[in-house]
Formats: C-alpha cells, structure tokens, sequence
C-alpha cells in the first residue's frame, strides 16, 4: 500500500519548529524521449506526486499525468523496481539535517540572530536521477521578511549547499563521493 510522501518545513512563521506536511503534486517539465511514454511533444508539462510505502520513508512511486495536447491526461507510474531503493522526501530531509557542514552553518546563523527557514523540497528528474532540492531562507531579526540565501540539492544519499541551483548541482556532480555510487533510475 502506499502513501503521499511526506517533506519536512518550517520554522512556519513565528511558531516553533519543523513542521511535517504531506507532500503535494507538483508540475514538472519532462524530456519525453528519455524512460517516459512517448507522446506528440518532445516536451510534455506533467504534474506528478511522489509515494511511499505504508509507514515507510522510502521512494516507492511517483504516478504521472501530462497535461499537454493530445496526451492530456495519458497517465502513467513511474515505480523503483522492487529490491531496489531510492531515498524518499522525507530521508531527504534527513540528510540535510544530518549532514555536518550543513548543521553547522544553520547552527551558526542562528547564533548570529537570524532563523534559519527550510523551503518547500521539491523532486526534480536530472539525467535520469531523482534529485531533491531545498531552498534555504534566512530570516534577521532586524527584517521580518526572508531572503534565499542558499539552495542544497540531495543526490544519491549525499546532501550539497551552495548559493544556485547550478553551483548545488556542479557540487554534487564533481564530487568524489558521488563517483561509486550508481544513479537511482537507469
């Protein structure tokens, strides 16, 4: 049986800390040339909405629907094979709040007196992986209003933080860490 994955926000306004929130269909842009099912596009607009495994935090499914053309609401599942894992949302969450130079620097902008907010997690497909990408809000005590200030991008169990997106990515992909480990979807 599965369940909507869940991903992990906050703090949400001046209340507390994390807050966990079931994880909400998303549209993505998508290459249909690659894994997908064919379609009159080449690029097909889809909404997708990640699943996990009943009372697990692992990726299980990801159903897909497009929305464009004559495909409009050709649906299909993109599934991890069974023996194989991939991270879910919410173990993304926990690799970036596990991770050592990470914690430290939200550690240390809140010594400064600024609050450190976590972003919606959203789920891209990048060159046939699943890749999660947070962004990072900090929010002064002297300007209510949050400014990003950086983006962490999770690939393959390893969590990378830099100013974009593409500095994220350059990170995760030059890695050493990342040289042995096999991509999620081949």
């Amino acid at each position: 049986m599965w369940d909507d994955a869940d991903d992990v926000r906050g703090p949400i306004m001046d209340v507390g800390g994390a807050i966990t929130w079931s994880f909400e269909p998303f549209h993505v842009l998508i290459n249909t040339d690659t894994f997908y099912p064919k379609s009159d596009y080449r690029e097909q607009f889809a909404m997708a909405m990640p699943f996990s495994p009943e009372g697990a935090k692992n990726l299980r499914a990801i159903p897909m629907v497009y929305q464009d053309g004559q495909d409009y609401g050709k649906k299909f599942v993109l599934q991890v094979p069974k023996g194989e894992y991939t991270i879910g949302p919410e173990q993304a969450d926990a690799i970036i709040d596990q991770d050592p130079y990470i914690s430290e620097k939200f550690s240390w902008w809140d010594r400064r007196g600024a609050e450190v907010i976590r972003g919606h997690t959203s789920l891209l497909f990048y060159e046939n992986e699943v890749i999660y990408i947070e962004p990072i809000f900090i929010r002064s005590q002297q300007n209510s209003m949050p400014q990003m200030q950086k983006v962490i991008v999770v690939v393959r169990g390893h969590a990378f933080m830099g100013d974009t997106i593409q500095e994220s990515l350059r990170m995760a992909y030059e890695s050493a860490e990342l040289a042995e480990i096999p991509r999620a979807i081949n």
